[in-house]
Protein backbone atom coordinates (compact mmCIF):
# COMPACT_ATOMS: atom_id res chain seq x y z
CA UNK A 1 0.00 0.00 0.00
CA UNK A 2 1.02 3.99 -0.19
CA UNK A 3 3.40 4.64 2.13
CA UNK A 4 2.70 7.47 4.29
CA UNK A 5 5.83 10.00 4.50
CA UNK A 6 6.90 10.89 8.00
CA UNK A 7 9.78 11.31 10.01
CA UNK A 8 11.84 7.99 12.01
CA UNK A 9 15.54 7.45 10.93
CA UNK A 10 16.87 4.05 11.47
CA UNK A 11 14.90 0.76 12.54
CA UNK A 12 15.21 -1.43 15.40
CA UNK A 13 15.86 -5.24 14.52
CA UNK A 14 13.36 -8.04 15.88
CA UNK A 15 15.20 -11.14 16.92
CA UNK A 16 13.10 -14.59 17.75
CA UNK A 17 16.40 -15.46 19.65
CA UNK A 18 15.96 -12.98 21.93
CA UNK A 19 12.29 -13.74 23.16
CA UNK A 20 12.10 -14.85 26.76
CA UNK A 21 11.06 -18.51 26.62
CA UNK A 22 7.58 -19.45 28.43
CA UNK A 23 7.05 -22.82 30.01
CA UNK A 24 3.50 -22.29 30.73
CA UNK A 25 2.60 -24.38 27.45
CA UNK A 26 3.71 -27.07 24.71
CA UNK A 27 6.83 -26.13 22.20
CA UNK A 28 4.54 -25.94 19.53
CA UNK A 29 1.95 -23.50 20.61
CA UNK A 30 4.57 -21.33 22.30
CA UNK A 31 6.83 -21.81 19.30
CA UNK A 32 3.27 -20.42 17.31
CA UNK A 33 2.66 -17.85 19.59
CA UNK A 34 5.98 -16.35 19.30
CA UNK A 35 6.68 -16.79 15.72
CA UNK A 36 3.02 -14.97 14.91
CA UNK A 37 4.06 -11.81 17.76
CA UNK A 38 7.80 -12.08 15.35
CA UNK A 39 6.00 -11.79 12.18
CA UNK A 40 3.84 -8.61 13.51
CA UNK A 41 6.53 -6.72 15.38
CA UNK A 42 8.20 -7.30 11.93
CA UNK A 43 5.65 -5.97 10.19
CA UNK A 44 4.85 -3.07 11.79
CA UNK A 45 8.57 -1.81 12.36
CA UNK A 46 9.36 -2.62 8.81
CA UNK A 47 6.29 -0.14 7.75
CA UNK A 48 7.17 2.54 10.81
CA UNK A 49 10.65 2.63 9.64
CA UNK A 50 11.42 0.87 6.03
CA UNK A 51 7.87 1.70 4.15
CA UNK A 52 7.28 5.43 5.66
CA UNK A 53 10.88 6.84 4.87
CA UNK A 54 12.07 10.20 6.22
CA UNK A 55 12.06 12.32 3.64
CA UNK A 56 10.13 14.65 6.07
CA UNK A 57 12.78 16.60 8.24
CA UNK A 58 12.75 16.85 11.89
CA UNK A 59 15.54 19.71 11.44
CA UNK A 60 13.66 23.34 11.59
CA UNK A 61 13.51 25.10 7.71
CA UNK A 62 12.88 28.32 9.26
CA UNK A 63 17.05 29.46 9.94
CA UNK A 64 17.45 29.92 6.73
CA UNK A 65 14.67 32.36 6.25
CA UNK A 66 15.77 33.94 9.46
CA UNK A 67 19.09 34.50 8.39
CA UNK A 68 18.02 35.25 4.78
CA UNK A 69 15.34 37.75 4.38
CA UNK A 70 14.55 38.54 7.86
CA UNK A 71 17.97 40.37 8.99
CA UNK A 72 18.25 37.95 12.35
CA UNK A 73 14.43 38.53 13.71
CA UNK A 74 13.07 35.21 14.96
CA UNK A 75 9.71 36.00 14.15
CA UNK A 76 7.19 36.30 11.14
CA UNK A 77 3.95 38.37 12.24
CA UNK A 78 0.56 39.50 10.22
CA UNK A 79 1.90 43.24 10.52
CA UNK A 80 5.62 42.14 9.44
CA UNK A 81 4.00 40.69 6.05
CA UNK A 82 4.96 42.31 2.95
CA UNK A 83 2.23 43.86 1.91
CA UNK A 84 0.37 44.54 4.32
CA UNK A 85 -3.50 43.91 4.23
CA UNK A 86 -5.38 47.58 3.43
CA UNK A 87 -7.04 48.64 6.89
CA UNK A 88 -10.43 49.90 4.91
CA UNK A 89 -10.29 45.67 4.20
CA UNK A 90 -10.27 44.82 7.74
CA UNK A 91 -12.53 47.57 8.58
CA UNK A 92 -15.23 46.50 6.41
CA UNK A 93 -14.96 42.49 7.28
CA UNK A 94 -15.20 43.62 11.22
CA UNK A 95 -18.24 45.76 9.75
CA UNK A 96 -19.82 42.21 8.19
CA UNK A 97 -20.20 40.08 11.26
CA UNK A 98 -22.56 40.30 13.64
CA UNK A 99 -22.79 39.48 17.21
CA UNK A 100 -19.96 41.62 18.05
CA UNK A 101 -18.07 41.24 21.07
CA UNK A 102 -14.76 41.53 22.72
CA UNK A 103 -12.67 39.46 25.25
CA UNK A 104 -9.33 40.16 26.63
CA UNK A 105 -8.06 42.69 23.92
CA UNK A 106 -8.95 41.17 20.89
CA UNK A 107 -12.65 41.57 18.99
CA UNK A 108 -14.84 38.57 17.91
CA UNK A 109 -18.13 37.90 15.64
CA UNK A 110 -19.76 35.22 13.41
CA UNK A 111 -21.73 34.66 10.88
CA UNK A 112 -23.80 31.49 9.41
CA UNK A 113 -21.50 29.19 8.06
CA UNK A 114 -21.84 29.27 4.47
CA UNK A 115 -21.65 33.43 4.43
CA UNK A 116 -18.62 32.80 7.19
CA UNK A 117 -16.89 30.93 4.35
CA UNK A 118 -17.15 33.56 1.73
CA UNK A 119 -15.97 36.36 3.76
CA UNK A 120 -13.20 34.69 5.12
CA UNK A 121 -12.19 34.00 1.52
CA UNK A 122 -12.16 37.87 0.62
CA UNK A 123 -11.08 39.10 3.63
CA UNK A 124 -7.62 37.20 3.70
CA UNK A 125 -6.85 37.78 -0.30
CA UNK A 126 -4.52 40.65 -0.26
CA UNK A 127 -3.01 41.78 -3.34
CA UNK A 128 0.74 40.82 -3.87
CA UNK A 129 0.24 38.22 -0.93
CA UNK A 130 -2.64 36.01 -2.62
CA UNK A 131 -0.61 35.46 -6.13
CA UNK A 132 2.65 34.23 -5.03
CA UNK A 133 1.06 31.73 -2.77
CA UNK A 134 1.22 28.22 -4.91
CA UNK A 135 -2.17 27.81 -6.08
CA UNK A 136 -3.32 24.59 -4.76
CA UNK A 137 -2.65 26.06 -1.11
CA UNK A 138 -5.03 28.94 -2.13
CA UNK A 139 -8.49 29.29 -0.97
CA UNK A 140 -10.47 28.02 1.95
CA UNK A 141 -10.54 24.82 4.04
CA UNK A 142 -12.37 22.77 6.23
CA UNK A 143 -10.71 21.07 8.97
CA UNK A 144 -13.71 17.67 8.43
CA UNK A 145 -12.81 15.25 10.81
CA UNK A 146 -10.63 17.89 13.23
CA UNK A 147 -11.41 16.81 17.03
CA UNK A 148 -10.64 20.52 18.02
CA UNK A 149 -12.97 23.03 17.90
CA UNK A 150 -11.92 24.41 14.61
CA UNK A 151 -13.45 24.60 11.35
CA UNK A 152 -11.94 26.69 8.98
CA UNK A 153 -8.56 28.26 7.66
CA UNK A 154 -6.61 29.87 5.01
CA UNK A 155 -3.07 29.72 4.16
CA UNK A 156 -3.04 31.84 1.49
CA UNK A 157 -2.40 35.10 3.77
CA UNK A 158 1.46 34.19 4.45
CA UNK A 159 5.08 35.33 2.93
CA UNK A 160 5.97 32.81 0.11
CA UNK A 161 9.82 32.18 0.03
CA UNK A 162 10.19 30.75 -3.70
CA UNK A 163 13.99 29.47 -2.91
CA UNK A 164 13.17 27.78 -0.18
CA UNK A 165 10.01 26.33 -1.25
CA UNK A 166 8.43 27.58 2.00
CA UNK A 167 5.38 29.12 2.77
CA UNK A 168 5.03 31.01 6.47
CA UNK A 169 1.19 32.22 7.40
CA UNK A 170 1.31 33.78 10.63
CA UNK A 171 -1.83 34.33 12.75
CA UNK A 172 -4.29 37.03 11.86
CA UNK A 173 -7.85 38.49 11.98
CA UNK A 174 -10.02 36.04 9.89
CA UNK A 175 -7.24 33.35 8.59
CA UNK A 176 -8.77 30.90 10.94
CA UNK A 177 -12.47 29.82 11.97
CA UNK A 178 -14.51 28.70 15.44
CA UNK A 179 -17.71 26.63 15.95
CA UNK A 180 -19.84 28.94 18.42
CA UNK A 181 -21.45 25.57 19.54
CA UNK A 182 -21.19 21.81 18.47
CA UNK A 183 -22.67 20.67 15.33
CA UNK A 184 -24.59 17.54 15.51
CA UNK A 185 -22.34 15.35 13.51
CA UNK A 186 -18.82 17.11 15.25
CA UNK A 187 -15.82 14.85 15.27
CA UNK A 188 -16.08 12.13 18.70
CA UNK A 189 -19.44 13.01 19.16
CA UNK A 190 -17.86 16.74 20.26
CA UNK A 191 -16.10 15.93 23.41
CA UNK A 192 -13.60 18.05 22.60
CA UNK A 193 -15.87 21.13 22.46
CA UNK A 194 -16.63 21.80 25.94
CA UNK A 195 -17.38 25.23 27.13
CA UNK A 196 -14.14 26.10 28.54
CA UNK A 197 -12.45 25.03 24.65
CA UNK A 198 -14.87 26.93 23.09
CA UNK A 199 -14.52 30.13 24.97
CA UNK A 200 -10.94 29.48 24.90
CA UNK A 201 -9.51 28.53 22.33
CA UNK A 202 -10.42 31.46 19.40
CA UNK A 203 -8.34 33.59 22.08
CA UNK A 204 -5.41 31.34 22.52
CA UNK A 205 -4.47 31.38 19.09
CA UNK A 206 -4.15 34.99 18.45
CA UNK A 207 -2.89 35.66 21.96
CA UNK A 208 -0.39 33.19 21.47
CA UNK A 209 0.88 34.23 17.87
CA UNK A 210 0.68 30.78 16.51
CA UNK A 211 1.86 30.20 13.28
CA UNK A 212 3.10 28.05 10.85
CA UNK A 213 5.38 26.93 7.84
CA UNK A 214 5.14 24.56 5.52
CA UNK A 215 8.10 23.62 3.96
CA UNK A 216 7.73 21.70 0.19
CA UNK A 217 9.28 18.39 0.51
CA UNK A 218 9.49 16.08 -3.16
CA UNK A 219 8.24 12.68 -1.93
CA UNK A 220 9.74 9.86 -4.28
CA UNK A 221 7.77 6.73 -5.29
CA UNK A 222 4.41 7.98 -3.86
CA UNK A 223 1.39 10.35 -5.14
CA UNK A 224 1.19 12.17 -1.76
CA UNK A 225 3.12 15.15 -0.90
CA UNK A 226 4.32 15.91 2.83
CA UNK A 227 4.95 19.42 3.96
CA UNK A 228 6.32 19.58 7.28
CA UNK A 229 4.52 21.71 9.32
CA UNK A 230 5.56 24.05 12.98
CA UNK A 231 7.05 27.11 14.29
CA UNK A 232 9.01 28.85 12.38
CA UNK A 233 12.03 29.57 14.89
CA UNK A 234 11.35 26.10 16.42
CA UNK A 235 10.09 22.78 14.83
CA UNK A 236 11.60 20.32 17.33
CA UNK A 237 8.05 19.04 18.28
CA UNK A 238 6.83 16.24 20.23
CA UNK A 239 4.82 15.04 17.77
CA UNK A 240 4.83 15.11 13.90
CA UNK A 241 2.35 16.97 11.84
CA UNK A 242 2.02 16.56 7.77
CA UNK A 243 0.51 17.89 4.83
CA UNK A 244 -0.01 14.97 2.34
CA UNK A 245 -1.35 16.04 -0.39
CA UNK A 246 -4.30 13.63 -2.06
CA UNK A 247 -3.38 13.93 -5.79
CA UNK A 248 -6.75 11.49 -6.83
CA UNK A 249 -8.95 14.35 -5.27
CA UNK A 250 -10.76 16.75 -7.65
CA UNK A 251 -10.02 19.73 -8.58
CA UNK A 252 -6.09 19.53 -8.02
CA UNK A 253 -5.14 20.70 -4.45
CA UNK A 254 -8.65 19.76 -2.77
CA UNK A 255 -8.05 17.54 -0.23
CA UNK A 256 -5.08 17.10 2.24
CA UNK A 257 -4.22 14.55 4.71
CA UNK A 258 -3.34 16.86 7.79
CA UNK A 259 -1.18 14.26 9.38
CA UNK A 260 -0.91 14.54 13.30
CA UNK A 261 1.42 11.35 14.63
CA UNK A 262 2.56 10.47 17.83
CA UNK A 263 3.93 6.96 19.18
CA UNK A 264 4.72 5.07 22.18
CA UNK A 265 9.06 6.11 23.75
CA UNK A 266 9.89 2.63 22.70
CA UNK A 267 9.47 3.55 18.95
CA UNK A 268 12.37 6.23 19.73
CA UNK A 269 12.12 9.01 17.03
CA UNK A 270 9.57 6.55 14.35
CA UNK A 271 5.89 8.42 14.87
CA UNK A 272 3.72 6.53 12.94
CA UNK A 273 0.88 6.22 15.00
CA UNK A 274 -2.01 8.57 14.24
CA UNK A 275 -3.08 10.36 16.96
CA UNK A 276 -5.89 12.70 15.43
CA UNK A 277 -5.14 13.15 11.74
CA UNK A 278 -8.15 14.53 9.61
CA UNK A 279 -8.91 16.07 5.89
CA UNK A 280 -7.96 19.58 5.01
CA UNK A 281 -11.04 20.06 2.49
CA UNK A 282 -11.17 23.07 0.49
CA UNK A 283 -14.31 24.35 -0.08
CA UNK A 284 -13.41 27.86 -2.07
CA UNK A 285 -11.08 27.37 -4.59
CA UNK A 286 -8.59 30.48 -5.47
CA UNK A 287 -11.00 32.23 -7.48
CA UNK A 288 -13.58 32.18 -4.83
CA UNK A 289 -16.00 29.92 -5.83
CA UNK A 290 -17.07 27.20 -4.15
CA UNK A 291 -16.12 23.66 -4.82
CA UNK A 292 -19.11 21.64 -4.64
CA UNK A 293 -19.82 18.54 -3.26
CA UNK A 294 -17.46 19.71 -0.55
CA UNK A 295 -19.16 23.32 0.09
CA UNK A 296 -22.27 22.01 0.46
CA UNK A 297 -21.37 19.33 2.92
CA UNK A 298 -19.93 22.36 5.22
CA UNK A 299 -22.86 24.00 5.50
CA UNK A 300 -25.17 20.63 5.72
CA UNK A 301 -22.55 20.06 8.82
CA UNK A 302 -22.41 23.05 10.33
CA UNK A 303 -26.26 23.40 10.29
CA UNK A 304 -27.46 25.88 12.57
CA UNK A 305 -23.75 26.43 14.36
CA UNK A 306 -22.48 29.75 13.62
CA UNK A 307 -18.63 30.72 12.89
CA UNK A 308 -16.37 32.92 14.65
CA UNK A 309 -13.34 35.18 13.57
CA UNK A 310 -11.35 36.96 15.45
CA UNK A 311 -11.80 40.38 13.94
CA UNK A 312 -8.59 41.99 15.45
CA UNK A 313 -6.51 43.13 18.35
CA UNK A 314 -8.24 46.20 20.59
CA UNK A 315 -5.76 46.87 23.30
CA UNK A 316 -3.20 49.74 22.23
CA UNK A 317 -0.90 48.88 24.77
CA UNK A 318 -0.70 45.19 23.31
CA UNK A 319 -1.11 46.05 19.96
CA UNK A 320 2.28 48.69 20.69
CA UNK A 321 4.50 45.97 22.73
CA UNK A 322 3.60 43.48 19.70
CA UNK A 323 4.60 45.74 16.86
CA UNK A 324 7.89 46.58 18.69
CA UNK A 325 7.92 42.75 19.04
CA UNK A 326 8.79 43.35 23.09
CA UNK A 327 6.60 39.86 23.57
CA UNK A 328 7.85 39.82 27.59
CA UNK A 329 5.80 42.89 27.82
CA UNK A 330 2.79 41.38 25.55
CA UNK A 331 2.63 38.19 27.62
CA UNK A 332 2.22 40.23 30.47
CA UNK A 333 -0.26 42.21 29.38
CA UNK A 334 -2.02 39.66 28.21
CA UNK A 335 -2.40 37.82 31.45
CA UNK A 336 -3.54 41.02 32.73
CA UNK A 337 -6.38 41.31 30.01
CA UNK A 338 -7.34 38.01 30.75
CA UNK A 339 -7.41 37.69 34.29
CA UNK A 340 -9.42 40.63 34.37
CA UNK A 341 -12.34 39.38 32.18
CA UNK A 342 -11.99 35.82 33.04
CA UNK A 343 -14.60 34.13 35.33
CA UNK A 344 -13.55 30.99 36.04
CA UNK A 345 -9.16 31.20 35.18
CA UNK A 346 -9.60 27.93 33.38
CA UNK A 347 -6.08 28.25 32.28
CA UNK A 348 -4.63 29.00 35.86
CA UNK A 349 -2.61 31.46 34.91
CA UNK A 350 -4.02 34.25 37.39
CA UNK A 351 -2.59 34.86 41.19
CA UNK A 352 0.81 33.06 39.76
CA UNK A 353 3.72 33.76 37.36
CA UNK A 354 2.87 32.16 34.89
CA UNK A 355 2.14 33.41 31.65
CA UNK A 356 0.14 32.39 28.03
CA UNK A 357 1.80 29.39 26.72
CA UNK A 358 0.37 27.69 23.74
CA UNK A 359 1.04 23.62 24.12
CA UNK A 360 0.31 24.35 28.08
CA UNK A 361 -3.00 25.62 27.16
CA UNK A 362 -3.98 22.90 24.68
CA UNK A 363 -3.02 20.29 26.75
CA UNK A 364 -4.53 21.44 29.62
CA UNK A 365 -7.54 21.91 28.07
CA UNK A 366 -8.00 18.72 26.37
CA UNK A 367 -7.35 17.31 30.16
Amino acid sequence: REAEMISGTGYQKVDSADAPKARCCSRQVCGAIAAVVVALCVAFVFDCHILREPWVQVESSGKPLIDKYLGGRQTLNYWNLQPQRPNSMLLDCEAALEDNRTFAGFAYGSLPAARAARLMYNCTRVPGLFEQVPEVLRGVFWMKGNGFPEELAVMHMGQWFPAERTLVFPQAPFMWAWPDGVPADAPFHGKLYTPAMLDLVPWVMPASGMGFSLKFVDCPGSSRLPYQAGTMANNSLLDLYTLELDASASPPGSKWLRGIYGGPPLLGRCKCVSIGSYDLTKIIDGDGEPIEPQFSEFVEYMGDTRIVFNSGLKDQALNESLEAEDFTKASFRLKELYCTETETDVLGICGSPKIVNQREVEEMLVM
